[in-house]
């Protein structure tokens, strides 16, 4: 690797999906040994939940998973976080779509999804448990868990 690499991930309230993806990441990253190399970030996309730490029924899980998650503090996209970054992967389509319109084309081109190394779920939404309980949100859980497994594949080629 050349760079250090920046990796952002955004969903609508930088409380259960994009947090998730951000530290089991950086979970993985430290046991491949790639701590420092890679940095990783998440924020919202919406304000509604700015300042909040994770939705304490995903901490639950992760603890249980036996992969706690450290504290968090939900914060709110702004465009120079894409400037500074080398991906900024999204957790749905309408989130892609929408910020590939809203930024210049070059821009555009760092924003993927978050399936979108991950051959068992490519091109896939990561829904929102938010509403949705229980087992949606392991669900969701073993989803980021996989796609993180992929996207380390993925970023060891670089």
């Amino acid at each position: 690797m050349k760079k250090q690499i920046k990796i952002m991930f955004m969903c609508l309230g930088n409380i259960i999906r994009s947090p998730l993806l951000h530290y089991l990441l950086e979970k993985r990253l430290e046991e491949e040994g790639l701590q420092g190399k890679i940095v990783v970030d998440s924020c919202a996309l919406t304000s509604f939940h700015v300042g909040e730490d994770i939705d304490p029924r995903m901490r639950h899980l992760a603890e249980r998973e036996g992969r706690p998650l450290p504290k968090h503090r939900a914060k709110l996209f702004k465009p120079e976080m894409l400037k500074e970054c080398d991906y900024l992967f999204v957790v749905t389509k309408e989130i892609l779509e929408a910020l590939q319109e809203s930024v210049p084309k070059e821009e555009a081109k760092k924003i993927l999804l978050a399936t979108h190394f991950s051959p068992d779920h490519f091109d896939q939404d990561i829904g929102d448990p938010y509403y949705r309980g229980g087992d949606y949100f392991l669900k969701i859980f073993r989803m980021v868990d996989a796609v993180v497994d992929d996207l380390v594949i993925e970023l060891k080629k670089e």
